[in-house]
């Protein structure tokens, strides 16, 4: 299935919230019926229902975005009167692997403690929707080549800046985690994080469609 854009809900193995938005591209086999070609009607309904209902919760958290993320929308959405870009123009095309530069960029990220509450304006158009749901609670994942359907590699784009000790970041969270009973849940952790603080490795290129196969 790669043509349905829709908000995927899951947890990480430690009960984190998380979304992937499918860009339209393939989507996870439990959403699918028992051929794997088409989306199960049901499952379709259950999520937008879900989709619904995220939507009504308050934004109560502070944001953080993926420290990367504004070198590579450079490359995607240039500004040729403001931008040099480290290319030659022959490689500016539709066809350029965001996934090499940000994998790149990633190995060069040695800040182990991150912690990103001051939010520019930069890009702020690629990054509403995301921010809006990290508001609610959710980190989210966006894929990172829209236009290559066979890649299926996903980035942390926005998340929460919580405290899990914290008793009104605890009590602010109970709405989100009670609206998310029924996601399936990650054998693997994929964010590393502890108090209010997100590590390097929650940055990590993942493929998730494959990650969210794997789970029994």
């Amino acid at each position: 299935m790669n043509s349905l854009d829709i908000n995927v809900y899951f947890k990480d193995k430690y009960g984190r919230l998380c979304i992937l938005a499918s860009a339209g591209g393939t989507l996870p086999k439990y959403l699918l019926d028992e051929n794997g070609l088409d989306i199960d009607e049901d499952k379709l309904l259950e999520n937008n229902k879900l989709n619904n209902l995220i939507y009504k919760l308050p934004k109560k958290f502070k944001i953080g975005r993926n420290p990367l993320l504004s070198s590579i929308l450079t490359y995607q959405y240039p500004d040729i009167e403001t931008t040099e870009l480290p290319l030659d123009e022959s490689n500016i095309n539709q066809d350029y692997n965001f996934t090499t530069t940000y994998n790149h960029e990633f190995s060069q990220l040695t800040n182990d403690k991150i912690l990103n509450e001051s939010v520019t304006t930069e890009f702020s158009d690629y990054f509403f929707t995301f921010d809006d749901l990290a508001a609610r609670g959710f980190f989210v994942y966006d894929k990172l080549n829209i236009n290559h359907p066979e890649d299926d590699t996903f980035v942390l784009v926005s998340y929460p800046i919580y405290d899990k000790d914290n008793y009104e970041h605890k009590e602010n969270y109970k709405e989100p985690l009670s609206s998310m009973t029924s996601a399936p849940r990650l054998n693997i952790p994929i964010i590393d994080r502890k108090f209010n603080k997100i590590y390097r490795k929650s940055f990590n290129s993942l493929d998730l469609i494959n990650i969210l196969n794997s789970i029994q």
